[in-house]
């Protein structure tokens, strides 16, 4: 999963990326400008796409994390490993 993929899905899911800027309470151009890679959502835009997509939150915030923000990348790569770690849950 990256972001553009997040992005994609989460449009499907509401049926257009201008209605999921609609409901994200953006501006259509804040999608547009995350797809072309000059703007880049916040944690909390990265988990209501996911939710929206019907996505695992944490895990895919981690993912989106780990993409967009590479000097900490290590550490959600770590917690992607705690999660996979515990019994009965799988990525």
């Amino acid at each position: 999963m990256n972001l553009l993929n997040l992005i994609e899905e989460a449009s499907r899911a509401k049926g257009s990326a201008l209605e999921l800027a609609r409901c994200m309470r953006k501006a259509p151009a804040r999608i547009s400008e995350w797809k072309k890679g000059r703007a880049k959502p916040d944690a909390g835009e990265v988990a209501y796409m996911a939710k929206a997509a019907g996505l695992p939150v944490l895990i895919t915030v981690a993912m989106i994390e780990a993409e967009l923000h590479p000097e900490t990348r290590d550490l959600w790569e770590t917690a992607l490993g705690e999660i996979e770690a515990r019994p009965g849950f799988s990525l």
